[in-house]
């Protein structure tokens, strides 16, 4: 008889290719500050490349965003 796998059995059976598409494994994060207040924090990178999608940045080139904190300016640190 045939079992099912386990969600974790499939998951380690998958090529890293197949991770990638996806969009499974380690997110990476961009660390930003904001100048004006001090407020830090982490932003995945979908997060980042949406926004420098939408600005129509050049590669490479990081997105400013908005400080949840004091509304001032996120600056990436990285």
């Amino acid at each position: 008889m045939d079992r099912k796998k386990g969600n974790q059995e499939w998951l380690e059976e998958l090529t890293e290719f197949e991770r990638a598409i996806l969009g499974i494994g380690e997110e990476t994060y961009y660390n930003y500050r904001c100048p004006q207040c001090g407020y830090e924090q982490e932003v995945p990178d979908f997060v980042v490349d949406e926004f420098a999608a939408y600005d129509e940045l050049p590669p490479g080139v990081m997105p400013e965003l908005e400080c949840g904190n004091c509304g001032g300016t996120l600056k990436c640190v990285d």
